[in-house]
């Protein structure tokens, strides 16, 4: 019996050191059994952060590819405007050209007018005192003849009639003259 407890005692012992053995065994595999958990939840976490990172960068690639496309619709649009407003430019200076060509003309067109319309008015001024200093002359020669013919009547001396004539004659050609000489002037 002593061997039956002795061999009970060891038995016990064998099988109190395999439970503990059996035990660590047991925490151990739960310990990595929980950090693998642990690993296994911070892959799946990792894996959710990636996906949720990926999806962020493909919709900031997406933005990005918006906004470039925008900017590019922007920038085309800024140079077609600039050339539209270049355009405009060219326009209105090729207006602004051709309004001054007119208006030279216009002023050429006026002056060549104004310069025949002096002409025509020295013309008929020169003809008008032409006129007036011939009907002038001839109407201090009717005088003249009037005069003499009333001093006929009256019986005047003929030498004094000449002299009075040639007076007379004196005085529109004289009168002629100036006119003549004013008009030069």
């Amino acid at each position: 019996m002593g061997e039956l407890r002795d061999t009970h005692r060891m038995e016990g012992t064998s099988q109190g050191d395999l439970i503990s053995k059996l035990c660590s065994q047991l925490a151990t595999v739960e310990g990595n059994l929980v950090s693998q958990a642990a690993d296994l939840l911070a892959a799946e976490q990792l894996r959710a952060d990636l996906t949720k990172a990926q999806t962020q960068a493909k919709e900031e690639e997406e933005k990005r590819t918006k906004a470039i496309s925008l900017l590019k619709t922007v920038r085309m649009k800024l140079v077609k405007a600039e050339k539209d407003r270049a355009e405009e430019r060219a326009e209105r200076s090729r207006a602004g050209e051709e309004t001054e060509r007119v208006k030279a003309e216009r002023e050429r067109e006026v002056n060549a007018l104004r310069k025949g319309f002096e002409r025509e008015v020295a013309g008929a001024k020169e003809r008008f005192e032409k006129d007036l200093g011939a009907r002038k002359a001839a109407w201090e020669l009717e005088m003249i003849t009037t005069k003499v013919r009333l001093l006929f009547r009256m019986g005047v001396q003929a030498d004094v009639l000449l002299s009075f004539r040639l007076l007379m004659r004196r005085r529109c050609l004289e009168e002629s003259q100036r006119s003549t000489d004013w008009r030069r002037s």
